[in-house]
């Protein structure tokens, strides 16, 4: 082997070591300081889809429902909004693809064993900028949350207008068919004979029917009471969602 030959592969060698030190270097310097925050997740602003399960059953769907948050925090959805929000795409100086890609690197969520807090630890180049990636995935998931908690209201206001307007028409329906069948037996609206009505009185199953077409009605129509009753209480309720979580713990730049 020429003299030549072996002062390039020493070169190759020599600069192939000083490359791996400086991205090991690097890589302990991105994740030389951490911070933690703390916070309970919340199923109040969620619908209680477990109340008519056994409680072993009920506590293996918690358990899977308290999982798939941890899942949502470190989710492309809840990190592209925190690249996006930090500008880290323009500090690291990475498209924002590979920011979220690094970003999922740099973060942990963990449930409290038999809790519904979750640890969540960022690292990060600095104090600073470990603390505010941590409270901003916490912020974020927050906001994704209540969003999927409005949006989920306002489909139930719309199904419960759709349904207003189903019974209006049930309502009247009905009404048709109870003053048809009165004026037809010559019935008055409290079930008195009118004087008005045929020259023969009513018979016994005349009568039955009209009230059992009264009594439709004004089911229908206190049915129709109701769905207004909970569509009002439904549009106070939009207005002022539930926390999704409740903080524990800031993340803080460690001294």
């Amino acid at each position: 082997m020429s003299k030549l030959r072996i002062v390039l592969i020493t070169a190759l060698l020599c600069l192939a070591c000083l490359e791996g030190g400086l991205y090991y270097y690097k890589l302990k310097a991105i994740v030389a300081y951490s911070a933690t925050t703390r916070f309970e997740l919340l199923q109040s602003s969620a619908p209680d889809v477990f109340s008519a399960a056994s409680d072993d059953v009920r506590q293996r769907l918690n358990g899977d429902w308290h999982n798939a948050q941890i899942t949502v925090l470190s989710s492309e959805r809840v990190l592209s909004r925190v690249v996006k929000a930090l500008h880290l795409d323009t500090e690291w100086d990475l498209h924002p693809e590979k920011v979220v890609e690094r970003l999922h690197r740099q973060i942990e969520a963990v449930l409290d064993k038999s809790t519904s807090v979750v640890s969540l630890t960022a690292w990060s180049d600095s104090p600073r900028s470990a603390a505010s990636i941590a409270n901003a995935i916490r912020g974020t998931y927050r906001e994704i949350r209540l969003e999927a908690d409005h949006e989920r209201s306002q489909r139930l206001i719309k199904n419960t207008e759709a349904n207003i307007e189903s019974h209006l028409r049930t309502v009247e329906t009905n009404k048709a068919e109870m003053e048809s069948l009165q004026k037809k037996y010559g019935i008055t609206a409290t079930g008195a004979p009118s004087a008005a009505g045929t020259t023969d009185s009513p018979t016994r199953g005349q009568q039955a029917e009209c009230a059992a077409a009264k009594q439709r009605y004004e089911a229908s129509v206190a049915l129709l009471r109701t769905i207004r009753e909970y569509s009002s209480r439904q549009r106070t309720d939009s207005a002022v969602l539930p926390e999704p979580i409740k903080v524990l713990q800031e993340a803080t730049p460690a001294p």
